[in-house]
């Protein structure tokens, strides 16, 4: 908010110095405040367990399992397709964000990111159910929330 209003007063001043109005811009001598960045918001094992089990059985339960345990956020997870997800190397890669604004879809991209998941199990071997994220008796296995999605 104080690096919108300093942007507008100095392209207002610039304008004035311009034709004469002021003699100088006083804001090109101006320092903005250091922001700091928020904390990040790490989920406790009981608010992990209240989540999960409020969205056992619900229709995305598999869409939020995939957000959660990847740390993705909701416009990167929107914007997923399969070829985003490399089996193979056990990577999701985020290239893209799906957001509506308004009443239109828009999807774009801003860089690239590719969060690991678990290695995929063998077909010898059935997968485990296996802690990812989870703390404390939370057993959720990565590879079956994407084997679930894709069937």
């Amino acid at each position: 908010m104080i690096k919108d209003a300093y942007g507008v007063l100095h392209k207002a001043l610039a304008q004035a110095a311009a034709i004469g109005m002021i003699h100088r811009n006083l804001t090109e001598n101006c320092s903005l405040p250091k922001l700091k960045a928020p904390e990040p918001v790490h989920y406790e094992a009981d608010d992990i367990k209240n989540f999960l089990a409020a969205i056992h059985d619900h229709c995305h339960e598999n869409y939020y399992k995939v957000l959660l345990f990847t740390g993705m956020r909701e416009a990167e997870g929107l914007g997923l397709t399969w070829d985003c997800i490399s089996f193979a190397k056990g990577t999701i890669e985020i290239n893209k964000q799906l957001r509506r604004n308004r009443e239109i879809l828009i999807c774009f991209s801003k860089g690239q990111r590719i969060p690991p998941i678990e290695p995929k199990p063998s077909s010898a071997h059935p997968p485990a159910k296996k802690k990812t994220a989870a703390p404390d008796g939370v057993t959720v296995s990565f590879w079956w929330t994407i084997q679930d999605c894709s069937a």
